[in-house]
């Protein structure tokens, strides 16, 4: 089969690295809401852009999605309207291409209509599992250390305390431990009134401001875990997690002087795919503004301590 007519894809962008392929957003320029709104009417394409992209997708017959457990019914509507358009065959489910969803069926939920299951006969992961402990750990031998395990708690707060408790150790131990403020800006505003305090419209849940915090605290030495898709080839991935080596900030200043400063962030040692030092630039995204009052561009690091 033509590798052209094949198409595997993901929706998170750690599976889409692991499946050496990109996430279904790209793969069907899917819009991503920032607000934690699910998207209910897909605009069609137009213009030069369908053209495009339905040219690039012109010879697709298989697409395979994994990891169907995590995608809601919202987004399947949306590759479905996305390959009615790009196929032209507006009556026929997915545009007619052989869509196939692959998941762990225990972790699926039950459903009647699941009527048939494949089950895999040979298992091709048994070889590696067998194989020898020090070719599949990073680090075979030495003492265990606290401070590198991965602390799993059942509430943000709890997350938070620790983290505290983390950069409470780098302050003993003379390590500067930065704020850094997110520049926020109101624009397409929908409601004119004066002196409009910007933290009253704006949500304090992550989750609806694009995954970006309102003030992160950083230092050298501290582990972060990505927020967002940056280099999927390179392993920069929603929920990579790396350490910060250094910290540059603007002008080669050697140290924080205004509360707005927003500096470069120097990563390394990430968890998975290609290793190497990588530049993080702060992002953009924009999300709706609380009661009604417009749109909200904030500038901030796509990281989050962890």
């Amino acid at each position: 089969m033509v590798r052209r007519q094949l198409e595997v894809s993901a929706l998170t962008g750690v599976a889409a690295r692991l499946v050496g392929r990109t996430t279904l957003h790209a793969l069907f320029k899917l819009p991503v809401d920032k607000d934690g709104k699910i998207m209910e009417n897909l605009a069609p394409l137009s213009g030069n852009y369908l053209e495009v992209l339905r040219n690039q997708r012109k010879d697709i017959e298989f697409l395979f999605i994994d990891e169907i457990s995590m995608i809601p019914y919202e987004m399947l509507y949306m590759i479905d309207s996305r390959l009615r358009q790009l196929k032209k065959k507006e009556s026929e489910p997915f545009g007619g291409i052989n869509t196939m969803f692959l998941e762990i069926c225990f972790s699926c939920h039950l459903f009647e209509e699941l009527k048939h299951i494949i089950n895999l006969k040979d298992s091709y992961r048994q070889l590696i599992c067998g194989g020898p402990s020090s070719k599949l750990l990073t680090e075979a031998s030495g003492d265990f250390d606290l401070d590198r395990a991965i602390h799993i708690y059942p509430t943000r707060e709890q997350v938070d305390a620790l983290n505290a408790a983390v950069l409470d150790r780098y302050r003993a131990k003379k390590v500067g431990v930065f704020k850094i403020w997110s520049q926020d800006v109101l624009i397409n505003v929908t409601r004119s009134e004066d002196n409009q305090n910007m933290d009253n419209i704006i949500s304090g849940d992550i989750n609806k401001t694009g995954g970006l915090q309102k003030v992160l605290k950083i230092s050298n030495g501290a582990r972060v875990m990505l927020r967002s898709n940056i280099n999927i080839e390179q392993g920069l991935v929603n929920g990579a997690m790396t350490i910060i080596t250094e910290i540059v900030w603007p002008l080669f200043r050697r140290d924080q002087i205004y509360d707005t400063d927003i500096p470069f962030v120097w990563c390394v040692r990430i968890n998975f795919g290609k290793g190497g030092i990588h530049l993080i630039k702060p992002k953009s995204v924009k999300f709706s503004a609380l009661r009604n009052y417009g749109t909200i561009e904030r500038t901030q690091f796509a990281l989050i301590l962890c």
